[in-house]
């Protein structure tokens, strides 16, 4: 599949994505001139609001109360930032992905430099590290710190954090963590497996919050090596983790294409009461996670229990997500997962769960 990015050098060969002689080669008029219009306010409106915390900035020695300084910037001025997100989206989003990806252009190259001073947009924009569910990428939107140099940046960094996209993978911790009690307390022995669970956050608060864990053969599968290495250093260096070790517990990486083609799951981890993952489906078309989910399914055991998150489809922010940040991911809503698993064999229950907090995430529940 090409990508906006290869499509984009294939319609502008040798140039660089945010220059401004990029757009010599077009007529700004062949472009929806209210785009042009709302994308102008925008900058303006992030230019003055990057004006006035720099001059908190340098007016202020000790550079105390930074964080109710970006709060109350927030409050100001979240509403209007949404909207013009909203509108832009919802003027371009239909168009064919040969003028989309103009419109990336023009809108990363107005854009681009009023929000790189935040760590997650940085990571985002410095691909192929960070995609959106990177471990890094994971525990800024789980640890919510206001990151950035200056109080501008904090302000773009928070405000990035409190986009419901981030708001609902923050959100999936403590639904997994519900999901892992509620398995243990059914079977203090269980047998549990997180599957590209990034910084395995959920395992590692459940870890210090309690002993339930103790006797639960806990695996952590990542294909990202990087992941591993942090939970592993978190295991080693926390006082509370090191007192409430896990023998058990086995992390290992693993390749997907590699388990689809070979369908070799089966040595690498036994049968399991438990098989959870929040974003395995949103980098999966149909095709694919449909084999995805009968391999995992063949891994339960009788009764066992496998979660699949996705996003639902009412996110309003794709004008930041997908123009601004380039972070493209599979929507689904309960319809569509339910058709991911039109082939399986008997199983005991599939359904639909939605979080309880009101956000953009949603389950497929299997019961084997």
């Amino acid at each position: 599949m090409t990508t906006n990015a290869e499509l984009l050098n294939k319609l502008l060969p040798d140039k660089d994505l945010f220059s401004s002689d990029i757009f010599s080669l077009l007529s700004l008029k062949d472009l929806n001139r209210e785009v042009i219009y709302k994308t102008k306010l925008l900058k303006e409106l992030l230019k003055k609001i990057k004006k006035e915390l720099d001059a908190f900035d340098q007016s202020r020695h000790k550079l105390k109360g930074k964080k109710e300084l970006v709060d109350k910037t927030i409050s100001t001025y979240q509403a209007e930032i949404d909207s013009s997100f909203f509108f832009i989206w919802n003027i371009i989003h239909l168009l064919p992905s040969e003028q989309m990806v103009i419109y990336q252009a023009y809108f990363q190259q107005q854009l681009h430099a009023l929000f790189d001073g935040s760590p997650y947009n940085k990571r985002l924009f410095d691909k192929p590290l960070g995609y959106p569910d990177d471990y890094q990428m994971l525990l800024y939107v789980s640890d919510n710190h206001y990151l950035g140099k200056s109080t501008y940046d904090k302000f773009i960094h928070q405000y990035s954090m409190l986009i419901p996209l981030n708001a609902s993978k923050r959100n999936r911790k403590e639904f997994f963590k519900t999901l892992i009690t509620s398995t243990v307390i059914k079977n203090p022995k269980a047998e549990i497996t997180c599957l590209d669970g990034g910084p395995s956050v959920d395992i590692l608060e459940l870890l210090k919050e309690s002993d339930a864990l103790t006797n639960v053969n806990l695996t952590c599968l990542n294909s990202e090596p990087a992941a591993l290495a942090y939970v592993k250093k978190q295991l080693k260096t926390s006082r509370r983790l090191q007192k409430k070790e896990n023998k058990f517990l086995k992390l290992s990486d693993y390749n997907l294409s590699d388990v689809v083609q070979n369908d070799n799951l089966k040595l690498i981890i036994e049968k399991q009461d438990l098989i959870y993952s929040g974003c395995l489906l949103d980098y999966f078309d149909d095709r694919m996670a449909k084999k995805i989910i009968l391999i995992l399914v063949e891994r339960l055991k009788p009764n066992g229990v496998l979660v699949l998150g996705s996003i639902n489809k009412g996110n309003k922010h794709k004008a930041y997500s997908e123009l601004l940040g380039g972070m493209y991911i599979h929507y689904r809503d309960n319809l569509s997962l339910m058709k991911l698993t039109d082939k399986l064999p008997s199983v005991t229950n599939i359904s639909i769960l939605f979080s309880e907090m009101n956000d953009l995430n949603i389950f497929l529940k299997i019961i084997k």
